[in-house]
């Protein structure tokens, strides 16, 4: 049974596709839908791939964020993949959509597919367009193919069809692509249902998409240099997000960090992303123990915790540029429980015996996640949720962390007595908010307008 808040979403939804389609189609942007767009407008499922006539790709982005801003959506995150990836939340709902703005379809710099052909053969679909059947095979094909070698099951039922009815058409299309011989084998393959066949071709695939880019050298060349530069900006302005959540035994970090990553998986998917204890490293899947009383051992002798110090401290240095930002390249999300705050805070925890200013001196060189979210609560509720210190210990802690969340600059202290899925929507308001105001002064006038009317009740 569908809920009320997922019959809202999909009406909002349903609102601004309509409304955009509309639009694009009376100021005459030549685009289509790629796949999956049986439910539109009404539906999203992941993402929308949407192709576009190069020429126009200003125009259509000016358009579709005006439509959100006037159906209550905004932009949050623009990231240059090899599309523009733009990804949009609703203001009330803060339900989130991805849309992908393609002027090629393309493996890195080189393309696969003939796309002013495929905008002239395009077919009219409900309120908007959709590629001819032949042409949404052919690119269903080769699109997971050439990336990851194998040929998407959802894909073949459609991909057999059209080799069995239009198969010298879908020959035709292949041709240019990567030659006559190597087309047909292919079309027999589909025909056939061979998919492990076409599989075992993809290194010969890559290569002809390879050589026929080259025939001519300077396109090839020029879309090279610009896809470098285009993931250089990307490795400079990552599109993920870093959030640290800290706080006294029972606050519920990692309730709140665990709910937050599904209510933000339209914007960071799920399979991208990272949670860990602690130091910024992956992890081993082991099950954990709670450590019943955490200061329960002494502090060890001043050599032994330098030792130790420098030990943990070098994964926080390595870690970062290692594990962390790939994951930011890629558009993921990165959640810490603790993290480097927790020296200042709760020393004894890790049985240090160390002077302060070796503490702020380490946190010098330390990355700064983009978040840290101080999850507060009364010493009563604290305790009754988990009782791994003293009273005056988790009080004394509880001052502390509110403390150094008020210093941060990106520190944020957030009401943990609330039911959980209350503190996980002040924690979504705040990151959604934040990142509109990120994206609009990495992008300008390309977002111009959309963090405007957004309310905002964090506490800083």
């Amino acid at each position: 049974m569908v809920s009320k808040n997922e019959q809202s979403s999909e009406h909002n939804i349903e609102i601004f596709l309509t409304n955009l389609f509309d639009e694009w189609n009376r100021s005459g942007i030549q685009y289509l839908i790629l796949r999956n767009y049986e439910k539109l407008p009404a539906f999203v499922d992941n993402d929308i791939d949407i192709l576009l006539e190069p020429s126009q790709l200003k125009e259509a982005q000016v358009l579709l964020l005006n439509a959100g801003v006037t159906n209550g959506w905004r932009c949050h995150n623009v990231s240059d993949f090899a599309c523009r990836a733009i990804w949009l939340f609703n203001i009330e709902t803060m339900e989130q959509m991805h849309i992908d703005l393609m002027c090629g379809v393309k493996w890195h710099a080189l393309q696969f597919a003939n796309c002013q052909h495929m905008l002239k053969r395009r077919q009219s679909y409900k309120n908007f367009f959709i590629p001819n059947s032949v042409d949404e095979a052919v690119v269903s094909l080769m699109t997971r193919l050439i990336y990851a070698g194998y040929v998407k099951e959802n894909y073949r039922d459609r991909i057999q069809e059209s080799a069995i009815q239009e198969s010298r058409d879908m020959v035709d299309i292949f041709v240019p692509l990567i030659g006559k011989e190597l087309a047909e084998e292919i079309v027999i393959f589909a025909n056939n249902g061979e998919w492990e066949k076409i599989e075992e071709k993809v290194k010969i695939v890559r290569k002809q998409i390879f050589f026929t880019n080259m025939r001519n050298p300077f396109n090839f060349f020029n879309a090279l240099i610009r896809d470098v530069i285009r993931l250089f900006r990307r490795w400079i302005f990552s599109p993920g997000l870093s959030i640290v959540f800290f706080g006294p035994d029972g606050c519920g970090k990692t309730s709140v960090a665990h709910e937050l990553k599904f209510h933000l998986e339209k914007t960071f998917l799920l399979g991208k992303g990272l949670h860990c204890h602690w130091k910024p490293i992956r992890q081993k899947n082991r099950p954990s123990v709670p450590n019943e009383n955490p200061h329960e051992l002494p502090p060890r002798s001043q050599l032994l915790s330098f030792i130790y110090f420098i030990y943990h401290y070098i994964p926080f240095i390595w870690g970062w540029w290692r594990t962390v930002k790939p994951i930011l390249f890629k558009s993921g999300l990165v959640i810490i429980d603790r993290y480097y705050y927790d020296f200042f805070i709760d020393i004894r925890r890790y049985r240090l015996n160390l002077p302060k200013w070796i503490i702020k001196t380490g946190f010098v060189f330390v990355k700064k996640p983009d978040f840290a979210f101080c999850l507060d609560a009364a010493p009563e509720i604290l305790q009754s949720r988990k009782k791994e210190v003293t009273f005056d210990e988790c009080t004394r802690q509880r001052e502390e962390y509110r403390k150094l969340a008020e210093k941060l600059p990106n520190g944020y202290v957030i009401d943990a007595s609330q039911p959980l899925e209350h503190v996980v929507a002040d924690v979504q308001r705040i990151v959604l908010a934040y990142m509109v105001e990120r994206t609009t002064k990495r992008f300008g006038d390309q977002t111009s307008g959309c963090n405007s009317n957004i309310s905002n009740s964090q506490q800083h």
